[in-house]
């Protein structure tokens, strides 16, 4: 049996000559000066994408303004309008304080009363102890 194996192995390592060699040699210079329009015309390409990209890049940032907080809807109606049990410390931490402050670009004293209200909230369902500092130390 590994005799067999063995031979088809071989069998498809060795090499077969399909067509020989008529002795012609394409002159270089075609295949070069075919590359190097290859070449030149892939820039061409990479260029006028970055073009097209970079305007509408343009266009995207100066529709941003009113666009940015359409981005982040979902922190106002699946988070905060919502009470959790659960992993309230990770929630603040990444999404709500990040959020209030970067993005809202609400002061501090807004931001802790909003937090302190959802975590006052979410306190009928589990209770949580000493948050206070917790969200101070968060917003900072």
């Amino acid at each position: 049996m590994e005799n067999v194996l063995l031979k088809t192995k071989i069998e498809k390592l060795r090499v077969r000559i399909i067509q020989e060699w008529n002795g012609y040699r394409h002159p270089i210079k075609d295949i070069l000066l075919d590359f190097r329009k290859y070449l030149i015309q892939k820039k061409i390409d990479v260029y006028n994408y970055r073009q097209k990209r970079g305007n509408k890049l343009l266009a995207a940032a100066r529709n941003n303004k009113n666009n940015k907080n359409k981005y982040y809807h979902w922190i106002e109606k699946k988070i905060i309008a919502k009470s959790f049990e659960d992993c309230r410390k990770i929630i603040v931490n990444l999404n709500l304080a990040p959020y209030l402050i970067n993005i809202k670009k609400l002061s501090y004293q807004e931001s802790y009363q909003i937090i302190k209200e959802w975590l006052d909230k979410c306190n009928s369902l589990k209770r949580l102890d000493n948050y206070n500092n917790f969200i101070n130390y968060r917003i900072d």
